[in-house]
């Protein structure tokens, strides 16, 4: 019974601790452009501006964006913190903030 009892403890911690790498991992390689504007709508097909002046396509189910709404737009890294050039949009939703 005791030695059940040290295997089950020793379970939970390995849980734990994958877990808390995961969230980790999943932090470190996502983050959010706020305030793009959709400067194109092609039937699914959204192409937004950020900020900086990047441009970024993106598939959508939503029917109704049209061009100059405001949206944030959930990138990831591609594993790769030096080029932006291959980041990914992965979720996007309609800016709170004023432009």
């Amino acid at each position: 019974m005791k030695r059940m009892r040290e295997t089950m403890m020793v379970l939970m911690v390995m849980v734990v601790f994958v877990g808390v790498f995961a969230v980790c991992n999943y932090i470190e390689h996502h983050y959010t452009r706020e305030q793009c504007e959709v400067i194109a709508v092609d039937g699914t097909l959204v192409e937004v501006e950020d900020r900086a002046g990047y441009t970024w396509e993106f598939y959508t189910d939503e029917e109704d964006l049209r061009v100059g709404e405001v949206v944030d737009i959930k990138m990831y890294t591609n594993l790769t913190h030096d080029d932006i050039y291959d980041d990914e949009v992965v979720d996007w939703e309609r800016s709170k903030k004023s432009a």
